[in-house]
């Protein structure tokens, strides 16, 4: 069952694409941390750190701040007078390690910080050591972008699929919307409600089947006559991540007698 066959209504499988993104990813990896060290004496940055530093940022950070940092992540595309989170142009406020580590762990919720309040707190998620790498990896995104987007794109195509991935694809990419419990009460549903939008289905109710998921997942809502904040997923996920996701979410579902 494929993304792209979700638009001519078929399913099919399709191995060879599989088996090329998994010799593909690893190269990209490969040959942007080549790139990385041979600059590494210029930077003052270590390939262990901006590496490390990269892979949480695909896995935390892309939903708002986007996938090259420039502030276009499916959720803050999609929300009306989203406070900007391009962390590249413009005049910074945060730029020394410790500013960025502040913001990360304590977010909006130290408002001596002055951060908005979609800025989500991360001291209770990722540790204090890789809290660094990931400042000291969006220093490097500021400094020198281009290779700093190499790199991050090479992580986010080894960001991991395991037995667990779609608990933990829904815990880095869905929560902010629809909740720890899939029940449609995260910190994004709030914002949605004050501004009277529709918000985040409950999860653990619907009884729609798997191919309805997908395309919903996939194109977003939309473009399903469903909620437009519902952002589309199809260029995000791989077709194993969106397939993980979707099991894991029908896991959730209420038994019913």
């Amino acid at each position: 069952m494929s993304v792209k066959d979700v638009y001519s209504g078929t399913f099919l499988n399709q191995p060879i694409k599989k088996l090329i993104h998994f010799l593909v990813a690893p190269l990209i990896l490969i040959l942007s941390s080549l790139s990385l060290l041979a600059q590494e004496q210029g930077t003052g940055y270590s390939a262990v750190e901006v590496n490390r530093g990269a892979y949480l940022f695909g896995r935390y950070c892309t939903l708002c701040h986007g996938a090259d940092g420039l502030g276009e992540g499916v959720l803050t595309i999609k929300i009306d007078n989203y406070p900007s989170t391009n962390l590249i142009a413009g005049n910074q406020r945060f730029n020394s390690h410790k500013e960025l580590v502040d913001v990360i762990t304590y977010g909006g919720v130290d408002k001596s910080l002055q951060v908005s309040e979609s800025m989500p707190p991360y001291q209770e998620e990722i540790s204090e050591s890789d809290i660094g790498y990931l400042a000291t990896f969006v220093r490097y995104l500021r400094e020198d972008t281009e290779p700093a987007t190499e790199v991050l794109k090479g992580n986010i195509a080894l960001l991991p699929l395991r037995r667990d991935a779609g608990k933990e694809l829904f815990k880095i990419h869905c929560v902010l919307c629809h909740g720890k419990g899939a029940l449609g009460d995260g910190r994004m549903a709030k914002l949605l409600k004050l501004k009277k939008a529709a918000t985040p289905a409950n999860l653990t109710v619907s009884m729609l089947p798997k191919p309805e998921i997908l395309r919903i997942i996939a194109l977003g809502g939309e473009a399903v006559g469903r909620s437009p904040y519902m952002p589309p997923w199809s260029q995000q996920f791989s077709e194993r991540q969106l397939m993980a996701v979707i099991d894991y979410v029908q896991s959730l579902r209420v038994k019913t007698k």
